[in-house]
């Protein structure tokens, strides 16, 4: 299986479309058949044409916490999809300790990675995180049941 999937293979794994698909590419799955400890990371480059900064905020744009959320909940989606999940569809169940250290603007790449620390069918729990340029500017456990 490949360790990296561009946009095209990534709507194989998850069933996100635009507008709301918000990942761009994968650039590394590590998979292993206990899932304790898969990982992976993604790439979100965060375009200056996005309508969402037409409103969010005029005059000083800034990308939403919640479609970080959401991007670094789609990285977790895609390795849980790439394991021995195919059939199933990940949904985000819970977000605990979410964080928000750093704005992110138009013109920015978010890296996205998530490891996941514990598994029992049906029940996924992951640590994910968002950084741009290597400053960490966001993270939160999230929990996903594949249904």
């Amino acid at each position: 299986m490949p360790t990296s999937l561009s946009i095209e293979e990534i709507k194989k794994y998850i069933p996100h479309r635009f507008p709301f698909l918000l990942i761009d590419k994968v650039i590394n799955i590590d998979y292993n058949k206990q899932v304790v400890g898969s990982k992976t990371k993604a790439l979100k480059n965060i375009s200056p044409d996005d309508q969402i900064f037409k409103g969010h905020f005029p005059g000083n744009p800034i990308f939403p916490g919640v479609l970080i959320i959401e991007s670094m909940a789609q990285t977790m989606a895609i390795l849980m999809s790439y394991g021995n999940h195919e059939s199933k569809t990940p949904l985000l169940a819970r977000i605990k300790n979410a964080k928000f250290k750093l704005p992110v603007y138009p013109g920015d790449q978010l890296e996205l990675s998530c490891v996941i620390t514990k598994y029992k069918e049906p029940n996924v729990l992951g640590m994910a995180k968002a950084f741009v340029n290597d400053k960490l500017v966001a993270e939160a456990e999230l929990f996903c049941h594949l249904k």
